[in-house]
């Protein structure tokens, strides 16, 4: 036999290899089972990654594993599973949201908003400032054209989407340092990432070092002239020589005696890292973990350390010392712990370099401290306007010393500040440690731009240092809103029918961007510089030009938004009957894309959204369970708010798929209404609320650990499930991390043996036994249409920073055949990331969860990808349409996303549980894959005959896009042994 004849051999024996494992293998997966699971998760699949693991050992009850890893796992563990059906299809929206004067909170007037702008970096060889690096939560995308053009290069390149740093060589600018993971320190704009990328082709193609960095978000990145790259997280510096092919661990002497490094990785959060300019030894990095030196119940302190660490040979091991200087960063409106995150910039014009700048939160104010923890005022006041800004300070001598430049109270007299001056509980800077970042003018040695809520403009007026008290002078470029549209929304329901705020004032009138600052670059252009900003509303750009407060400078009016591509991020998703797309948006309100445009209708940070009776009849959730609807596309906004006892950011309610007008809402209380969008009567003022039809129908017992919140509901017809929780999660700022056992789920329901349950009625609810279930939190309830006995939830810990799972348990997905009484593990082979959400389609289960959304025959543990194509975010909401054919799933950071099953599911979303149609044996067997009812995708050649389908599916449980691939490389096999043969 020749060569040519023995590899054509080969070739046949691996493709029969594949194929017998397509069609076997699979369905031999173990089903994993919890008990067997809880204790492996952090050891074994670690082990199997076969990368540098440098986790700090479990220390006094606090977890902290290598999130990084757990998260390459999970999604290693997704790209392994088997894909059904055809591609996801984005749904934006696109080109920015709009605000419409006089529909629903349009008054706000922000320009177009797209999702978080997390990080930046110019390429500083494009001497036209054009060419820019924008992270997101959707990816890094690149413009050559100041951001008019925008492209994704980081798509299917890295393994998770989040950006939380990117950086260009200075001195090779083809190659691009990408950090994944947004390290923020909330629940809402944090996204665990897998370590640092690097591309040498400008973004071509990205390589993953096997000795990376660790911790969940990378929150730094900065390459000196000489190469050395330094990149933080929050666990702590690191330094790649080889132009990023490895990287490794700078430890810190950020103990208290600053002699070694803290005991905690949390205590070496680095913030900032600065290389001095015409200095290429010399870094400085800011450690500033949020929360300093606040104990855990135990009595550990995490962060002994925060502050400034410099080093002058080149970042090398054990090089880096204190810098005592920090002891001054403090001022006497500060706390007794002043230092939490912190912010750098030398300054970066001619003849600057000496100079050094830094922003500082309060670490002590962060963790509800007050004055020099002396409260005088009366609760809710204080002199900082519950500002957390420790202040801005200025070193005119590298560091040694420093001089106070800027605090809350000096910031609110700038020229179109909203916050201090329009709300004196709320000051300028009270999230300091979330809105923080610090830019010098490469042009104008006194001039500085500060980002909080709002952003600033600075100019500094005592370069000789000849003042006993310098001077700034400060305007806000990037307001936190529309005064009047901020102020009077929630005045104004309904709403003026299109009469816009009045635009009398220069500064105070007008449209802005959006609050919330996070990132910013400034690029050199031919005539000047430009600015690109970052916030919670996306990206924006401003060239340099003639301003109203004399000189060159930058203003509130002139932005363009640069967000043409689809970046939101969403809590929540929904369909109306017209087949437009509802979407419940972080900071970003609820916005309705129709007909290819996207506007907003409902402001605040959007939770929950449902349709109701037709196409301009739904309702939308802002955060503490505010529930508005409207009859008319929010023309006229309606509160239908119940206001329950405890009600929390994410406290959850349904709209009855089966009656528009029927709602559930669930906090420490189970309310019910069946009036719909009339549920409350309120005076002609919409102040005085005079009657509403909401009535609490249960409210659970009370239990030693706490108040009840809930955390997932589910209503149809008379059928309802509420999952509580007490406490509902893990957290690192009470220390409940340290002791997850805190975490208690619960389910009441109305579904009881011999009791006649209805809408709106205190009949039948009692707590469940719920006997097996996890310290987790619970996402997500489906109920099988055919027994309203029978659900399935979704759980997850909703830590980014993790609990241990072997205290916590492990499940995501488990069943009740009891009405909640005892639950079983069905996760199976499914990621066990957190799961969010999930529905039931003709006996199969659709989950929605940080890595993906996922497909599998109800109870059978053994799951497929649905679809492909979507990005490498989280998946926080997902929910089918009326008919079933359509799955919409929310891509946080990416929109919308819609699959297409290609025709009608047999039955119907809206149906009433108990009440469904029973399936004839051989429907349900076709159908028990989940979306087999709705057609395979059409295949082209030799097919099994349908009687074959049916055995395979019954067989293995693998819907039949599975199937058939695997059996068409049988085929390809037999076929090329033929030819093999015909060659001999």
């Amino acid at each position: 036999m020749s060569f040519a004849d023995e590899r054509l051999k080969r070739i046949s024996i691996g493709v029969l290899i594949l194929a017998a494992g397509a069609l076997f293998a699979v369905p031999m997966r173990a089903h994993l089972v919890a008990s067997s699971q809880q204790g492996m998760v952090t050891a074994t699949f670690r082990a199997q990654d076969k990368e540098l693991d440098e986790r700090t050992p479990l220390m006094a009850g606090l977890y902290q594993p290598n999130t990084d890893m757990d998260a390459l796992r999970n999604v290693r563990q997704a790209q392994a599973l088997s894909a059904f059906g055809g591609a996801w299809k984005n749904k934006g929206p696109f080109g920015g949201i709009a605000d419409i004067p006089g529909t629903g909170s349009g008054n706000e007037l922000f320009l177009p908003v797209g999702g978080i702008g997390t990080a930046a970096a110019v390429d500083p060889s494009d001497k036209t400032g054009n060419t820019v690096y924008l992270g997101t939560h959707g990816g890094l995308f690149r413009s050559t054209d100041g951001g008019k053009h925008l492209v994704n290069i980081t798509d299917g390149k890295v393994m998770r989407d989040g950006i939380g740093s990117v950086a260009v060589d200075p001195t090779d600018p083809k190659t691009i340092y990408v950090g994944t993971g947004v390290a923020l320190f909330t629940l809402s704009d944090d996204q665990v990432g897998t370590g640092v990328y690097v591309s040498h082709n400008r973004g071509a193609t990205f390589t993953r070092p096997v000795a990376n960095t660790h911790g969940y978000g990378v929150t730094a990145i900065t390459v000196s002239p000489n190469g050395t790259v330094f990149a933080g997280t929050n666990y702590g510096l690191w330094r790649s020589t080889d132009h990023g092919a490895s990287f490794q661990k700078i430890a810190l002497p950020d103990n208290a005696a600053h002699t070694g490094p803290a005991a905690l990785p949390l205590g070496s959060w680095v913030t900032a890292i600065a290389v001095r300019p015409h200095h290429p030894n010399e870094v400085t990095v800011a450690v500033g973990y949020a929360f300093g030196k606040k104990p855990f119940p135990n009595g550990t302190v995490v962060a002994p350390g925060n502050g400034l660490y410099r080093s002058t040979s080149n970042g090398k091991a054990g090089t880096f010392t204190y810098l005592p200087s920090t002891s001054k960063l403090t001022n006497a409106l500060a706390s007794d712990d002043p230092i939490g995150r912190i912010s750098l910039a030398y300054g970066t014009a001619p003849g600057t370099d000496n100079i050094l700048w830094a922003l500082v939160s309060d670490a002590g104010r962060a963790e509800g401290d007050t004055l020099l923890d002396t409260p005088t005022l009366p609760e809710g006041l204080s002199l900082t306007g519950n500002s957390v800004l420790n202040g801005l300070y200025r070193s005119g001598d590298d560091g040694g010393g420093w001089q106070l430049e800027a605090t809350a109270q000096t910031l609110s007299t700038s020229p179109g500040a909203v916050l201090g001056p329009t709300y004196p509980l709320i000051g300028i800077g009270y999230q300091a440690d979330y809105n923080n970042w610090l830019l010098t003018d490469p042009t104008n040695p006194d001039r500085i731009y500060v980002g909080l809520e709002e952003t600033f403009q600075g100019d500094y007026h005592d370069p000789t240092g000849a003042l006993p008290v310098p001077t700034m002078t400060w305007t806000t470029i990037e307001k936190y809103a529309n005064l009047c549209g901020f102020l009077t929304y929630f005045n104004t329901i309904p709403n003026n029918n299109g009469i816009a705020c009045p635009d009398p004032l220069p500064f105070y009138g007008g449209g802005t961007t959006h609050p919330d600052q996070h990132g910013a670059a400034i690029a050199s252009t031919p005539n000047g510089i430009r600015l690109y900003s970052g916030n919670d509303g996306g990206w924006w750009a401003q060239d340099s030009h003639s301003i109203s407060v004399g000189g060159i400078g930058f203003d509130n009016n002139t932005w363009r938004s640069l967000n043409s591509p689809s970046t939101v991020l969403p809590w929540d998703v929904t369909f109306l009957q017209d087949g437009s797309i509802v979407l419940a948006l972080q900071d970003n309100g609820v916005t309705h894309i129709k007909n290819g445009k996207a506007y907003q209708v409902c402001g605040g940070d959007g939770v929950y959204v449902f349709p109701g009776a037709n196409a301009n009849s739904y309702y939308c959730g802002i955060d503490g369970q505010t529930i508005l609807a409207t009859k008319d596309d929010f023309k006229h906004t309606i509160n239908v708010t119940p206001g329950l006892n405890g009600a929390t950011f994410l406290s959850p309610w349904m709209v009855d798929r089966s009656n528009p007008n029927h709602l559930i809402a669930a906090a420490s209380d189970i309310a019910e209404t069946t009036a719909g969008p009339d549920t409350n009567q309120y005076d002609p003022t919409q102040e005085l609320l005079l009657n509403s039809a909401w009535k609490t129908v249960f409210t659970p017992p009370t239990v030693p650990t706490g108040p009840w919140d809930s955390s997932a509901v589910y209503t149809a017809g008379p059928v309802s499930y509420v999952a509580l929780c007490s406490t509902c999660r893990p957290k690192l700022a009470d220390g409940s991390v340290a002791t997850p056992e805190k975490v208690h789920a619960a389910i009441a329901t109305n579904v009881a043996p011999k009791c006649k349950a209805a809408e709106a009625s205190t009949a039948c609810w009692h707590m469940a036994k719920g006997k097996g279930l996890p310290h987790q939190q619970i996402s997500g309830i489906a109920v099988d249409p055919h027994d309203p006995k029978t659900i399935y939830v979704t759980l997850r810990q909703y830590l980014l920073l993790e609990a241990d799972p072997a205290r916590t348990g492990v499940q995501k997905v488990m069943v009740s055949h009891d009405a909640g009484n005892t639950f079983t593990d069905i996760t199976g082979d499914l990621p066990r990331a957190d799961a969010h959400a999930i529905a039931w389609r003709d006996g199969g289960l659709i989950v929605a969860n940080d890595v993906g959304i996922f497909i599998s025959k109800a109870g059978s543990g053994r799951w497929h990808r649905l679809g492909t194509g979507l990005p490498q975010v989280p998946f926080r909401s997902m929910k089918l349409d009326q008919t079933g054919r359509y799955v919409l799933g929310g891509a946080y950071g990416r929109g919308a996303w819609v699959f297409d099953f290609g025709a009608k599911a047999t039955i119907s979303q809206a149906v009433v549980p108990g009440h469904a149609p029973r399936a004839t044996s051989a429907s349900t067997r076709s159908s028990s894959a989940g979306p087999a009812s709705g057609g395979s995708s059409p295949i082209t050649g030799t097919q099994p005959t349908a009687v074959e389908a049916k055995r395979i599916l019954a067989e293995t449980g693998l819907p039949a896009a599975t199937v058939v691939p695997a059996l068409l490389m049988l085929m390809l096999a037999a076929f090329i042994t033929r030819s093999l043969r015909r060659v001999a």
